[in-house]
């Protein structure tokens, strides 16, 4: 069944558009001041120096912040190399900075939020800086807008839906996998008619696990474990046309292999996990509405 001509059901919608195949969407803090944060399901909500930047305004920057948990650690390290060490690993990624971001929000469909805790500092390149004149400003995961019976993302009408009446799409069943406090969503579907796990995500690929090919199952510990601590997996550039079925809709979709350059941006950690499970995303969600049922552990694709 088509849902071009369905309109919005949920308590709470939130316009997105899409950049680079994920759903980006606007805050507006109390000040008028924008910022464009990507919508995942599969990583933590983080923000990026630039956005971190703007929010802390003129009289504190990133690195300002950064410095202070430094020298409150180390004290008796000099400045200059506390803040050498700061600007670089800052730039490169290669420490991971928490801090707490403050201020309330309002998405463009009037739904106010905030960044509950501590927020994660991940690189530029990370927060997809990309051709578009306003960058993005960091990753929303899907949990920053609170806890729901259910998740409709509409690629269609592009928007967001919080608690909307059921789809019409055939389910499929939905569970999670917990590590270390993230939450990742995972459905059934056949690939090349053998049925199949795969996480849900929003990014602009379709990750096909190694052994695709294969009917092999996998429990959430074996998963998880390979994850941390599987060997590292060599880069392998790979990609191939698959047939699949998700909740009763059919086609063929280019997946490519965890190890790809394409999924550069996985952490190794993502990509040993990754490639267990297959990864799906906006190349099979594009033109379908999709819902995350949690009440009922269910999915669906229209």
């Amino acid at each position: 069944m088509s849902c071009a001509f369905l309109s919005a059901s949920g308590k709470n919608v939130i316009p997105f558009s899409i950049r680079y195949g994920m759903p980006t969407v606007r805050l507006t803090r109390s000040d008028g001041t924008e910022f464009y944060f990507y919508i995942t399901m599969t990583e933590r909500s983080a923000i990026s120096q630039r956005g971190l930047d703007r929010l802390l305004g003129p009289q504190e920057t990133t690195l300002d912040r950064v410095m202070k948990i430094l020298q409150y650690g180390y004290p008796d390290y000099p400045e200059e190399e506390i803040r050498n060490f700061a600007t670089k690993t800052l730039k490169d990624g290669s420490c991971r900075y928490t801090v707490p971001v403050d201020g309330e929000f309002v998405t463009e469909g009037g739904l106010s939020c905030s960044f509950p805790g501590n927020v994660e500092i991940i690189p530029e390149k990370e927060a997809g800086k990309g051709d578009y004149d306003v960058p993005v400003d960091g990753l929303l995961n899907i949990s920053f807008f609170g806890e729901h019976d259910n998740i409709i993302i509409d690629y269609v009408h592009k928007t967001i839906e919080f608690d909307g009446e059921q789809i019409t799409g055939k389910a499929e069943p939905l569970r999670k996998i917990v590590d270390d406090g993230d939450v990742l969503y995972v459905t059934k579907l056949s690939i090349n008619g053998i049925r199949q796990e795969a996480i849900i995500g929003t990014i602009d690929f379709f990750v096909l696990r190694d052994c695709y090919d294969e009917d092999l199952e996998y429990s959430d510990d074996e998963i998880v474990a390979f994850a941390k601590f599987g060997p590292e997996l060599p880069d392998m550039p790979y990609k191939k046309k698959v047939r699949y079925e998700l909740c009763g809709t059919k086609g063929r979709v280019v997946g490519y292999k965890s190890t790809d350059s394409q999924c550069s941006a996985f952490s190794a950690a993502k990509i040993r996990l990754h490639s267990m499970v297959n990864f799906i995303g906006y190349p099979i969600f594009k033109g379908h509405r999709i819902q995350l049922d949690f009440k009922n552990d269910l999915f669906r694709m229209d």
